[in-house]
């Protein structure tokens, strides 16, 4: 994450490996994508000088005097330190080296130090030394070496039959173990000693010896103990001998350690690690489980399909989710399975599937929905709306809980139901969220709830035309996971609030740094779709306040690889095409393509823009759709083709469904409407003006509620209004105040395009001086905005100009 985060910009990392760890060499080569630089530094053997510098200081002799044993205990372990080190110490152990004491000084023979046979490598080495230890150290030695690389002395205590702990300083003083400080832990001097200690352990007998380690320490402990402190160490090391268990009492208890397991790994934010503990877990039950033990294996089912879903083990996930809907005794015992299912269709970009199948479930718990008429939608707002209009700020917030169990799965169905209807027929969305908060009125509230008066808000925002009882109630909403006890469902709703609703009336800069944090936030609690629509949304603001192009695609960037590691198809969609845009913007899209990520992802190939869109069309994913037609809309006009970017304008056919973009396609299609009202090769320049004006209108009432999102746009769109009626005077005043409030407000970009647009404006009434200044302040503005490839396009505009 400290990687991935584009606000950290300096942070060093030192690290140290082999080359023949291939993870670590994976490892690096996964964070140099981020476009994080890494330098390698190789460390090779010490030199004879070193060795002859160690042997002389051990020794107390001058360094002349050494030499030739330095020299052969350079040339047999090959200058490593470890190695070189240990040997010297053997030779010492087995009186190769020896003090005599009537002579006062060390003697040995190189001759037979050169016969001294030594094996290949130092880990071998390490365990012939320590074969040679007493027994009782040798035990210590192995013991330690099953608790792992770093581990607690009292787990080594309940480890063993007696107590080893006296023998502890022994295995210090010989360089072995090393303590940590302001701890009760201990650790390996080095990972080659730790190897070297588990190499005692004859292969066939280590499986039984971890499990015989696991089993002691498991009795040895408290129960309250073993749930907060050693569970990790006591089924980690029943792992290894997982395979010699064979009574099903004992797997039974195994199983239920590993589900305890999978608990505390959730809670620690470990998915992957929490999945794993859950396969274990249920691979240990009996074959007739569903019969014998109904209820703990239904729950053990439910809780391994929730973490394998937020770890993205999706083969595994469908084999739980089969198993819960196969063996269910009844409708109700098989909703978490079903809620995991349609969870898990939507993430692989199966939307359809996954509204339908939430369709027929929550019809099989009593909900059903009629025709979504136009009038219907209406009549329904405005009810709900008078519903409110008579909730006072402390009826909500001292609403009523809901309690009951299929009511609770009931509100979680309707909220998936509007996710899927946001994707693919936003119609019915309007229906779903009044008859959640009537429920919610009539039972008490839910987590779920919250949602349902976030999509009212929506629907209040683009149906009803109200921005003040959208931002009412989204507002409202964050203070339901305080009165709910549930602060896990605080960055989900500022999710929503910050992606749908808060830049209508706040500045759109906050609500992007407000998704990014909320994108971690959503991670931590392994809300993982939610995050990733918070990451996408945070790339799309990053672009349209106009941060540094650069910062932008590297987010992109990481987000794309994110979301591919946990197999969120149907998010990922929508970044590709938006990083493509970046890329273009930029100028680099001929040789970044945002596609490669995606290789392997889906089961159908998409490699550019193209092949998406078919995808999109023949999958009625229609919200990517309309990403696409916008994206192509946005580069058709920054890069002035004007014809495509009306074609574009007109396939978008805003739906009500992407507030952002919704209100980004009417400025677009409101400058590109006034170019063409001002061209006198246009049959019906009328046309273009009532095109051009009913973006303006809209404009005219979305500045009232924020001026610093939208003052700036107003004020552009009216000056090429004023200037396409040929009102220079009106049209000259309104383009000098939209460079001033887009500087004022901080959208380099728009600025930008104010000074173009002027420029233009000067080269029809002939003024050079002020034509040359705007297009060369529009070039500052780009540059600063990193947006290369317009800075070209201007560059050859200026040259054309001139000639």
């Amino acid at each position: 994450m400290i990687v991935m985060d584009p606000d950290i910009r300096y942070c060093l990392f030192l690290g140290t490996y082999r080359p023949v760890e291939s993870g670590v060499t994976k490892m690096l080569g996964s964070i140099q994508s981020y476009g994080v630089r890494v330098v390698s530094l190789k460390v090779s053997c010490i030199e004879k000088e070193s060795v002859n510098s160690l042997i002389s200081e051990n020794l107390c002799i001058p360094p002349s005097l050494c030499q030739s044993l330095s020299t052969t205990v350079h040339s047999k372990t090959g200058g490593f330190i470890l190695f070189a080190a240990n040997f010297f110490q053997s030779l010492y152990e087995e009186g190769m080296i020896r003090f005599n004491l009537n002579a006062g000084n060390w003697e040995y023979n190189v001759n037979d130090i050169k016969q001294r046979k030594l094996p290949a490598d130092v880990v071998q080495h390490l365990s012939e030394r320590m074969a040679r230890l007493p027994k009782n150290i040798q035990s210590l030695l192995k013991t330690a070496a099953c608790l792992g690389f770093e581990f607690d002395a009292n787990l080594l205590q309940k480890a063993t039959k007696v107590s080893m702990l006296e023998l502890v300083p022994y295995a210090i003083e010989s360089g072995f173990l090393q303590e940590i400080p302001s701890s009760n832990k201990l650790v390996w001097a080095h990972d080659q000693i730790h190897l070297a200690a588990y190499e005692l352990i004859p292969l066939n007998k280590r499986p039984s010896s971890h499990l015989l380690i696991a089993t002691r320490i498991y009795m040895n402990t408290s129960s309250d103990e073993i749930l907060f402190r050693v569970i990790f160490d006591v089924v980690n090391n029943m792992h290894v001998g997982l395979h010699l268990i064979t009574s099903q009492a004992q797997r039974n208890d195994v199983a239920r350690l590993n589900r305890i397991a999978g608990m505390k790994a959730l809670v620690s934010s470990s998915f992957d690690t929490a999945a794993e503990y859950y396969m274990v877990s249920v691979g240990l039950l009996a074959g007739d489980c569903w019969t014998s033990n109904y209820e703990s294996t239904l729950a053990l089912h439910q809780e391994a399909s929730d973490a394998l879903f937020v770890a993205g083990d999706f083969e595994h996930l469908k084999n739980v989710i089969d198993e819960q809907l196969t063996h269910a005794n009844c409708f109700d015992d098989k909703l978490q399975a079903y809620y995991c299912l349609v969870r898990f269709l939507y993430t692989t970009s199966n939307s359809n599937q996954a509204m339908e199948k939430t369709r027929f479930i929550l019809g099989e718990l009593g909900v059903t929905f009629p025709e979504a008429t136009p009038d219907l939608i209406y009549r329904e707002l405005l009810s709900t709306k008078a519903l409110l209009a008579n909730t006072s700020q402390q009826d909500f917030l001292k609403a009523l809980r809901l309690t009951d169990k299929r009511m609770l799965w009931t509100m979680r169905f309707m909220h998936k139901f509007m996710k899927y209807l946001f994707s693919v027929n936003t119609s019915l969305l309007p229906l779903v969220a009044c008859r959640m908060i009537r429920m919610s009125s009539e039972n008490g509230c839910s987590c779920d709830s919250a949602m349902g008066f976030v999509a009212y808000g929506w629907a209040a925002l683009n149906i009803l035309q109200d921005i003040e009882e959208a931002y009412k109630w989204a507002k409202l909403c964050l203070l339901l996971p305080e009165i709910l006890s549930s602060p896990a469902l605080l960055p989900k709703l500022t999710c929503y609030f910050h992606s749908f609703t808060s830049f209508f009336k706040e500045p759109i800069q906050a609500s992007c740094d407000a998704l990014r944090k909320t994108h971690q936030e959503l991670l931590m609690v392994g809300d993982v779709q939610e995050a990733f629509i918070a990451s996408f949304n945070h790339c799309r603001q990053m672009l349209f306040v106009g941060i540094d192009l650069a910062a932008v695609d590297k987010r992109c960037t990481s987000t794309t690889l994110e979301m591919t590691k946990h197999t969120h198809v149907h998010q990922c969609l929508y970044n590709l095409s938006h990083h493509l845009v970046v890329l273009k913007l930029i100028g680099n899209h001929s040789t970044k393509n945002p596609f490669e990520a995606f290789k392997g992802v889906s089961n159908e190939e998409i490699r550019d823009e193209d092949d998406l869109l078919k995808h999109a069309v023949s999958t009625g994913e229609f919200g990517v759709v309309q990403v696409i037609r916008f994206n192509r809309l946005f580069l058709a006009y920054w890069f002035k083709r004007y014809k495509e970017a009306a074609e574009m304008a007109a396939l978008y056919k805003p739906r009500t469904r992407m507030p952002l973009i919704d209100i980004y396609h009417a400025f677009y299609e409101g400058l590109t409407a006034f170019h063409f009202a001002r061209q006198l090769s246009e049959d019906d320049p009328e046309k273009w003006f009532r095109l051009g004006e009913k973006s303006l209108a809209c404009f005219k009432t979305w500045v009232m509620h924020s001026t610093w999102n939208w003052e700036n746009k107003y004020l552009l769109l009216e000056a090429e209004c004023h200037f396409s009626k040929g009102q220079l005077d009106k049209a000259k005043k309104k383009y000098y105040l939209a460079i001033k409030s887009a500087r004022q407000h901080r959208f380099v970009h728009e600025e930008g395009l104010a000074n173009e647009l002027f420029s233009v404006f000067h080269t029809s009434s002939g003024n050079t001086d002020k034509e040359n200044y705007h297009i060369l302040q529009a070039q500052f503005c780009y540059e600063r905005w990193g947006a290369f490839a317009i800075v070209e396009r201007l560059v050859k505009t200026i040259v054309a100009r001139k000639k």
